[in-house]
């Protein structure tokens, strides 16, 4: 298993849920478990309040996990998952950062679909396949990881 396969991961938990969502909360869990217990046994605790028990979600438990993610992160602007509008809102340096993180997704072949590239789960795409660890390191630094600082507070 690639070393950064985590983050692949863990974007799957930030993507819009879907039915498979509880094996996706299951699989990272199990990546996770012997590597990051701490953040494995956080999982596990949130693994444990969707309504299943690691199989395919019901239509009305996926309706009401798709509800809960709408209001947690597209709501409210501070918990929205743009990591570059956390930290710049609109101003021209979040367009900066969209234009550098697109020529990177370019680069390694993540496809961003219908988000931004500042976008949490396709940050996280990009940090799996990013080569660069000083840009990488330099990014989550100054950017990512004070977003995520600001978005936790928030809860």
């Amino acid at each position: 298993m690639h070393p950064r396969t985590h983050y692949e991961h863990l974007a799957r938990l930030f993507d819009y849920p879907r039915m498979d969502y509880a094996r996706w909360v299951q699989a990272s869990y199990n990546v996770l478990v012997e590597r990051y217990a701490p953040a494995a046994a956080e999982i596990e605790r949130f693994a444990q309040a969707l309504p299943t028990s690691g199989e395919d979600l019901s239509p009305e438990a996926l309706d009401e996990i798709q509800e809960v993610f709408t209001r947690t992160f597209d709501v409210q602007a501070i918990t929205t998952l743009g990591v570059g509008y956390v930290m710049f809102g609109d101003d021209y340096k979040r367009g900066e950062v969209l234009v550098n993180l697109s020529r990177e997704y370019a680069s390694v072949g993540v496809e961003c679909g219908t988000e931004l590239p500042d976008h949490l789960p396709n940050v996280l795409r990009l940090m799996a396949r990013w080569e660069d660890r000083d840009l990488a390191a330099e990014f989550t630094q100054e950017i990512l990881y004070p977003a995520l600082e600001r978005m936790v507070a928030e809860f």
